[in-house]
C-alpha cells in the first residue's frame, strides 16, 4: 500500500485569483459568479480540466534579458549554438521525469503530450500538462473538491488548491477562458460627455477608405517597400480556428484561396501556409479573425511563409483551444520556428499578481523572448474600460508583459479623407492649406513631410486616435456604417496602465512613470507600445471569413498583424540588428532610427516629438540648432547604418528641406495618446469525432463550449450589402473596387494624436453599470499610441462578452 500523499497549499490560487482580479470585488467562486446551484462535478454530464504544471527554471533569465540587445543576442548565440539554452532556463531534466513519473503512476493521471494532443509538455517548456477528467482525480491532485454550476456553466473550485509534495510549481494554467460579471469598484463616479463624435479625424464618410494591406504599410514607408524579397516565417496566433474553412476543417483550398486574394489586391509570392494541430481546428465565428490576420500579413510580407497555431484545439480531452497554448506552440515550434507572431486573440481572465497564473503567462512571454521571437499582440478594441464596467480603466492583464510588443490603434487620414471628415477640415485641413505655421508644425511632428498645399489626395495627411464613438443626447452611437450602439461595440483601440507590475525599465529609463487615469490612481506598465492604423478614416481590404469575398476590415487586430510586418523585413535588412527579434521594445526605444529612438543631450534642451513617417511616435531632446537637422531627417526618412552620427546625418541633408526652416516654434509641442480596445467570445463548434459529448443522466447531453471564455477583437457578420465607396469626395482617391464587409471595429478612446483633440475619454458605460471617470482627467504620458480586447459579462456572446463555458 502507497504511503498517504502530503499536500501543500498554493498560494493565490482561489478561483477568483484566476479568473477575477480587479473585475469583481467578491472573494469567493459564488459570489462572483452568482452561484446558488454549486454541487460536485460530474464527468459524465461536463467537461472538466485540462491543466498545466508549470516548473521551477533552473536558472533565472531575468539578468540576461535585461541586458542590451548585443550582449543578449550574444549569450543566446552562444546557449543556442551549445545546446544549452532550454537547459539552462527550462526545467531540471530529472524534476521533470520525477514529477511525470509520479503523477502518471501514483496519482493515475494521463499525461497529455505530442503523442495523444497537441500540449506542449516538455522540460523545455517546464510544463506538464494534465487530463483531469474526474471529480476525484482533481481532488487527488489538488485535495479540493471540484463543483459545478449548471447557471455559471463552469467548473470551479473553493478556497486555495494544494498539490503533493512530490510536485513543486512556479506556474499553473487551466485551458479554459473564464471572467466574472464586474463590480461597481468606484461607486458614486460619474462623468459627462460632450456631445458629437468623441475623437475628431474618424468622421470621414460616407465609408472610410479601404486599402489593401500593402498600401497602408507603404502609407507608414515599411522598409523594401515594393521589393521582391525573401522574408522570415511569420507566426499567427489562431486558436481552435486554423486555416479551417466552411465545410472543410482540414482547410484544403486555404492556400489557393490566399493566392487568389493575393492576386486580386496585386501582390504575388511564395510564402506557404502551414498549421500547428490542424487536426485539432474546427470552423467557427473567429474565422473572420483568422482572414483577417492572414490577409494582412500576407498582402505585406507575400513571401513570408505563415504558421497558424491552433494551440490545444478543440478536438480530445478536455481542449478548448485557449491563447495560452497557442502561444506556447508558438514559443517552442521546431518544425517550422518563426522569428515574429501576431496575437489578436486573447484569454478572458484577469488573474492576481503573485498568484501562479499570472505567473504562468509571464512566463510564456519570458519563453518568447529567449527563443528570440518578437511577439506582438493586439491590445484591443474596448476603450479604456476595456468593456469591463468595473468603474476602472482596465487593460488585458494576461498580456501586458514587457517582454512583448503592445500595438495600439489609430485612424489615419489621406489628403482626400481629411477634407470628407467635418472634425478635421476646419480646424487643421483648412488652416493647414492656407499655410498657418502652427497647425503645419505640429503635422510636420506627426510625420508629415511634405507641405500640405502640395500634397496629393492618395498622400498621408494626419494620424488621429482610432475612436469610432459618437454621443447624441444620452446615447451612444458610432461614426461607422451599422454601429449597434453603446460602449459595448468594439470601436476605440485599448490602453492604459497596467497596475499589476511595476513601469518597466525601458519606460522608466525614458522618464515616464503611467499612472492610471480611474479614482484609483495606480502607477504601473504603460501601454500600448506601438500603434498603426485600426479604423476611422481608413480599413483593410482582406478576405473573408471563409477565404472567399474581400471588403473592409478593421480594428487592433490588423494593426498588429500588419506591425509584424516591421521586424521581419528589419531582419532581412540588417540580419542582427535590433528590432528583427527578441523583445523588440527596449530596442525601439534606443537603437535604430527606423523605429525611433531616444537621444538626450545637455542641459538645455527642449522636449519636440517627431516621427519617422509615422511608423512610431518618437520623443526627441534636442537643443534648437539641431531642430531643423531632425525635421530633414524625419522628412526624408533615412535609414542610418550603426554608428552613424545622426546630427551629422541629418544635416547633410537639411539644404533639401529649408522651406521648413521658418516654420519651428520657440516652444516644443506635445501630442498625448490613448487607446482602449476589447475583444469578443466564441462559440465552441460541434464535437466531429466520437466521445466529444458527454451524455446526461436524463438522456440528454452537453455541448462543449467554445474555449469558454476566449476573446476576439471582433465578433462580426460578414456582409457584401454594399459596394465600396471611398471616404472622400468624388474623383479624389481611387481605392480597390470591390464589395465592402461591414464588421465590428475596435478603438482608441480619447485623446487625438499628433496634439490635435480632446485627451481622453475613458468613460465606458456597459448596460447600467456606472461610468468610469476616465483619461479625461489623467492623461497617460506616453509617447505612443494606446490598443486591444474586449471584456463582458459571463456567459456573453457574440457582443465582446466573455464565455463562462455556458452553451
Amino acid at each position: 500500500m502507497s504511503p498517504p500523499i502530503s499536500y501543500s497549499t498554493v498560494d493565490q490560487s482561489t478561483f477568483v485569483d484566476f479568473t477575477g482580479y480587479r473585475i469583481t470585488t467578491a472573494t469567493t467562486a459564488e459570489a462572483a459568479y452568482n452561484i446558488t446551484d454549486g454541487r460536485l462535478f460530474n464527468n459524465q454530464t461536463e467537461y472538466g480540466y485540462d491543466v498545466a504544471l508549470v516548473l521551477p527554471r533552473v536558472q533565472d533569465p531575468t539578468s540576461l534579458l535585461a541586458g542590451d540587445w548585443g550582449s543578449r543576442q550574444l549569450a543566446l548565440q552562444s546557449l543556442n549554438d551549445s545546446g544549452t539554452l532550454w537547459s539552462t532556463y527550462g526545467a531540471d531534466q530529472t524534476q521533470f521525469d520525477n514529477t511525470v513519473d509520479f503523477l502518471r503512476n501514483d496519482l493515475h493521471l494521463t499525461v497529455l503530450d505530442a503523442n495523444n494532443s497537441n500540449y506542449v509538455t516538455s522540460a523545455e517548456s517546464r510544463t506538464i500538462w494534465i487530463y483531469v477528467e474526474t471529480e476525484a482525480q482533481f481532488r487527488d491532485l489538488f485535495n479540493t473538491p471540484l463543483y459545478y454550476s449548471q447557471s455559471a456553466g463552469i467548473p470551479y473550485w473553493n478556497g486555495e488548491l494544494s498539490l503533493p509534495t512530490q510536485v513543486t510549481i512556479e506556474g499553473l494554467w487551466f485551458d479554459r477562458s473564464i471572467a466574472p460579471p464586474a463590480s461597481n469598484m468606484t461607486p458614486g463616479v460619474s462623468v459627462t460627455l460632450p456631445a458629437g463624435p468623441q475623437s475628431i479625424g474618424n468622421s470621414a464618410g460616407p465609408l472610410p477608405t479601404n486599402l489593401a494591406p500593402q498600401d497602408m504599410a507603404a502609407l507608414y514607408n515599411f522598409p523594401l517597400d515594393g521589393k521582391a524579397v525573401q522574408t522570415v516565417t511569420v507566426g499567427l496566433i489562431e486558436p481552435g480556428i486554423g486555416s479551417a474553412l466552411k465545410g472543410d476543417n482540414s482547410g484544403s483550398q486555404f492556400q489557393s484561396r490566399l493566392t487568389t486574394y493575393l492576386n486580386a489586391i496585386g501582390q504575388n509570392g511564395d510564402g506557404r501556409v502551414y498549421v500547428q494541430g490542424q487536426n485539432g481546428q474546427q470552423y467557427d465565428i473567429g474565422a473572420g479573425e483568422r482572414s483577417l490576420d492572414v490577409g494582412v500579413v500576407a498582402g505585406v510580407n507575400p513571401n513570408s511563409d505563415i504558421v497558424l497555431f491552433n494551440g490545444s484545439g478543440l478536438v480530445g480531452y478536455n481542449t478548448f483551444a485557449t491563447t495560452y497554448t497557442a502561444i506556447q506552440s508558438a514559443t517552442f515550434e521546431k518544425l517550422h520556428p518563426v522569428a515574429a507572431w501576431s496575437d489578436s486573440f486573447g484569454d478572458a481572465q484577469s488573474m492576481a499578481p503573485g498568484s501562479p497564473f499570472y505567473q504562468a503567462y509571464w512566463d510564456l512571454f519570458v519563453d518568447a523572448a529567449l527563443a528570440n521571437q518578437t511577439a506582438l499582440s493586439a491590445l484591443g478594441d474596448g476603450g479604456s474600460g476595456n468593456e469591463t464596467g468595473n468603474g476602472l480603466t482596465n487593460l488585458e492583464y494576461n498580456c501586458t508583459q514587457p517582454y512583448g510588443l503592445l500595438v495600439g490603434g489609430s485612424s489615419l487620414s489621406v489628403l482626400g479623407g481629411a477634407l470628407a471628415d467635418p472634425t478635421l477640415l476646419t480646424p487643421i485641413v483648412e488652416p493647414a492649406l492656407a499655410g498657418d505655421r502652427d497647425v503645419i508644425w505640429r503635422l510636420i511632428g506627426g510625420g508629415l513631410t511634405t507641405l500640405p498645399a502640395s500634397l496629393r489626395d492618395t498622400q498621408f495627411f494626419v494620424e488621429t486616435v482610432w475612436n469610432w464613438y459618437s454621443v447624441s443626447g444620452d446615447q451612444i452611437t458610432g461614426t461607422t456604417p451599422g454601429f449597434s450602439g453603446s460602449y459595448t461595440q468594439n470601436t476605440t483601440s485599448s490602453g492604459g496602465v497596467d497596475p499589476t507590475q511595476p513601469v518597466p525599465s525601458y519606460q522608466r529609463a525614458y522618464g515616464l512613470d503611467p499612472v492610471t487615469s480611474d479614482p484609483l490612481h495606480e502607477h504601473g506598465r504603460g501601454a500600448p507600445d506601438v500603434t498603426a492604423n485600426a479604423g476611422g478614416n481608413a480599413t483593410y481590404y482582406v478576405p473573408g471569413e471563409n477565404m472567399l469575398g474581400y471588403g473592409y476590415d478593421y480594428g487592433t487586430s490588423a494593426a498588429s498583424p500588419l506591425w509584424t510586418g516591421r521586424p521581419t523585413r528589419h531582419h532581412l535588412q540588417r540580419p542582427g540588428a535590433a528590432q528583427p527579434r527578441l523583445h523588440e521594445r527596449p530596442a525601439l526605444h534606443r537603437l535604430g532610427d527606423r523605429a525611433g529612438l531616444v537621444q538626450r543631450r545637455h542641459a538645455r534642451q527642449q522636449h519636440l516629438v517627431l516621427g519617422e513617417r509615422r511608423q512610431l511616435r518618437v520623443r526627441w531632446h534636442v537643443d534648437h540648432a539641431d531642430r531643423l537637422r531632425l525635421l530633414c531627417r524625419a522628412g526624408l526618412r533615412s535609414r542610418l547604418r550603426p554608428g552613424l552620427s545622426q546630427r551629422r546625418a541629418a544635416g547633410a541633408r537639411a539644404h533639401r528641406y529649408r522651406p521648413f526652416a521658418d516654420l519651428l516654434p520657440l516652444k516644443s509641442r506635445h501630442a498625448r495618446r490613448r487607446r482602449r480596445a476589447g475583444l469578443d467570445q466564441r462559440r465552441r463548434p460541434e464535437p466531429a469525432v466520437p466521445g466529444h459529448f458527454r451524455r446526461r443522466r436524463d438522456g440528454g447531453r452537453e455541448r462543449r463550449q467554445p474555449g469558454a471564455g476566449l476573446r476576439r477583437r471582433r465578433v462580426r457578420p460578414f456582409r457584401l450589402d454594399q459596394p465600396h465607396r471611398p471616404a472622400i469626395p468624388a474623383g479624389r482617391l481611387r481605392s480597390p473596387a470591390g464589395p465592402h464587409v461591414r464588421r465590428g471595429g475596435g478603438g482608441l478612446d480619447g485623446a487625438v494624436v499628433r496634439g490635435f483633440g480632446r485627451q481622453g475619454l475613458g468613460d465606458d458605460r456597459r448596460r447600467g453599470d456606472p461610468c468610469r471617470a476616465g483619461d479625461a482627467h489623467r492623461p497617460l504620458r506616453l509617447c505612443r499610441f494606446p490598443v486591444r480586447r474586449r471584456r463582458g459579462p459571463c456567459g456573453a456572446r457574440g457582443g465582446g462578452g466573455r464565455d463562462g463555458g455556458r452553451p
